[in-house]
């Protein structure tokens, strides 16, 4: 502004967001392709965490579990495996992977003699 108060110019800034726009569109694909495949599934999928904590349970999993997802995720993993059961004597965890991403199925490999 000059000393009159008149606009004598602009300054125009700007942000090429090309890349940002195209990682987004990618991010979005992966996930919608994640969960057709996480709620299509025929077999039961738990994405875990490592402390034990399930995150989420497909509707495969509410189906041969019997509870909801919101169930499953409140009584984890521990709770719906029973350690009682005579099927598992024997069976020790062989293959147990501790990273987020693979964690899908994570009821881990069981070994049982």
């Amino acid at each position: 502004m000059d000393h009159n108060g008149l606009t004598t110019g602009y300054v125009v800034m700007y942000r090429d967001i090309t890349e940002n726009k195209k990682a987004e569109y990618i991010l979005k694909e992966s996930e919608n392709r994640f969960r057709t495949f996480f709620e299509n599934i025929m077999d039961a999928v738990l994405l875990t965490i490592p402390d034990v904590t399930i995150l989420t349970a497909n509707p495969a999993a509410e189906k041969l579990f019997g509870y909801t997802e919101e169930e499953i995720c409140k009584i984890g993993r521990n709770g719906l495996i029973d350690k009682e059961d005579p099927n598992l004597r024997g069976c020790q965890v062989v293959g147990c992977w501790g990273c987020f991403w693979c964690l899908v199925v994570h009821f881990c490999i069981l070994s049982c003699k």
